[in-house]
């Protein structure tokens, strides 16, 4: 298995002893590789290899034939059963489950914790009902799977350590807004602070579920109030500036934050492009090629949180740092494949609080065997 990291020969190795299970490592460690690997040692043609969207589909057509294997593609618009590899989605391959099922042999699921969600649990169901056992559930965020599944787990100090991740500096950068926006803040803050006091106290399920529904409007409210910032704009421009960057990613946590903040560092001058779930696929696509071709700032949602390759990206910056670390892992992840050391950015507003980034900082800067600052 030569031009394998030691941890896919391993993963490889782990998952031939049963021929079924899942390989957890982080996001740009190679996961890819070890799917291919065992597709060629277990010698099972042709292969199901299911991924969560068509961009991906696309994305792996391209990987899988580089690779040398025949691919084959089965979406909404083509359906194609490929000699060696037939790429399809999560919701196809629920729609087809029993033709797929019976004429593939082996399934690879590509961001594996689908598959045991609710909605397409079926799949692996139908495809063991038909006396079928050879399937590879790919993940960097094993949460839904059930233990017993996992096979091997690469974590990211060791993939940090071997180099099949770079490793990252992480800098956290605390905004301050004017006076009147933060008078504006302890307006929101006390609506909230009044409604969950509310909420302990009333019964009836019509209330309780008003009272949620005005609670998210106001959290709305302050997200909006605090991510969306003259301040933050001014932190991106002029670090983007002073270290030269040229490609960079950013993210936020709402489409119509990403739009402003496109048109925002456009009219300061800065190559800026928005990419999101409400966009055309078609429309997408573009963004991305233009993006890979002249680099610039590259907008984002939670559209390319999972899986979608993106160029060599060593800058990071992210609005509003998750509230759980394996998202924010997961984007950072964009930029964590081997090269030199990634920067990550986050930049909080004073009144967040959420102590979600220097816990993020905290815990890349472990793994990293450095500081966060």
């Amino acid at each position: 298995m030569g031009g394998l990291y030691r941890w896919q020969v391993e993963a490889v190795e782990a998952w031939l002893g049963r021929r079924e299970g899942v390989i957890v490592a982080p996001t740009g460690a190679g996961k890819t590789r070890v799917a291919v690997e065992a597709i060629r040692r277990v010698g099972e043609r042709p292969v199901l290899f299911i991924v969560p969207t068509n961009v991906l589909v696309r994305q792996h057509y391209r990987v899988l034939r580089g690779c040398g294997l025949s691919a084959g593609v089965w979406n909404g618009m083509v359906k194609g059963v490929g000699r060696d590899v037939t790429l399809t989605t999560y919701s196809s391959a629920y729609l087809h489950v029993n033709y797929l099922c019976r004429v593939h042999d082996m399934i690879v699921f590509d961001e594996v914790h689908h598959a045991f969600a609710e909605r397409w649990v079926r799949i692996l169901e139908a495809f063991k009902a038909m006396g079928k056992r050879s399937w590879m559930g790919l993940t960097a965020t094993p949460e839904g799977v059930p233990e017993h599944y996992i096979v091997y787990r690469l974590d990211h100090a060791r993939a940090m350590r071997e180099g099949c991740i770079s490793q990252a500096d992480v800098h956290v950068i605390t905004v301050d807004i004017p006076a009147e926006r933060r008078r504006e803040y302890s307006y929101i803050m006390g609506q909230i602070e009044r409604l969950r006091m509310l909420l302990g106290r009333i019964e009836g399920e019509e209330e309780r579920m008003e009272v949620l529904r005005r609670l998210a409007i106001w959290n709305n409210r302050l997200r909006m109030l605090l991510d969306v910032t003259v301040e933050k704009e001014m932190v991106i421009c002029e670090i983007v500036r002073l270290r030269g960057i040229d490609r960079a990613l950013i993210f936020v946590e709402s489409i119509e934050h990403a739009e402003a903040l496109a048109r925002a560092l456009r009219a300061r001058g800065l190559r800026a492009l928005a990419y999101h779930s409400r966009m055309g696929r078609d429309d997408r696509e573009r963004v991305l090629e233009a993006w890979r071709a002249s680099g610039g700032l590259l907008i984002a949602v939670r559209a390319l949180d999972e899986g979608i390759d993106v160029p060599a990206c060593k800058h990071i910056f992210i609005l509003s740092c998750p509230k759980r670390f394996r998202r924010a892992v997961q984007r950072i992840g964009r930029g964590l494949r081997p090269g030199d050391r990634l920067q990550v950015y986050i930049v909080e507003t004073v009144g967040q609080e959420s102590g979600a980034a220097k816990a993020v900082a905290l815990e890349l800067a472990r793994l990293s065997g450095g500081a966060g600052r």
